[in-house]
């Protein structure tokens, strides 16, 4: 599977004994955040799942809508989701 990891300022990720499970997937972490939505959904083309760390970057219908179809998962690190 193929997932991104986003807004990982601190490429604290890979760090996490949760991200030692991931062996074996194409695991890409993005340090930046992108605020641009077609620019955001491009960044994802060809990924399968989504992690996004904590509420860095919102996630509103609008660019739900943008995202791209090979996306079939997404994650939220933290409890905060009031973003998504």
């Amino acid at each position: 599977m193929k997932i991104a990891v986003i807004d990982d300022y601190q490429d604290a990720f890979r760090k996490l004994a949760c991200a030692a499970r991931l062996q074996g997937h194409d695991i890409q972490v993005f340090r930046d955040t992108e605020k641009d939505p077609a620019k955001f959904a491009a960044r994802l083309e060809g990924f399968e799942a989504l992690i996004m760390t904590q509420q860095r970057s919102p996630l509103p219908k609008a660019l739900v809508e943008k995202l791209p179809s090979s996306l079939k998962l997404l994650c939220n690190t933290g409890r905060n989701v009031g973003h998504i």
